[in-house]
């Protein structure tokens, strides 16, 4: 596994049992020891975002 930094694709575990990343793809914006950003790809959000 290579090391985690911005701009990677974290994919979730098939058997994560975390309902916030459960069958999760994430875009990974900014990733510091203390917090990390990213979005989630493959989910819906109810707001519109412009």
């Amino acid at each position: 596994m290579g090391e985690i930094t911005a701009g990677k694709i974290l994919i979730a575990e098939p058997f994560l049992k975390d309902p916030n990343f459960m069958r999760s793809v994430i875009f990974l914006c900014e990733h510091q020891p203390e917090s990390s950003l990213g979005f989630v790809l493959n989910r819906l959000y109810p707001l519109a975002i412009g």
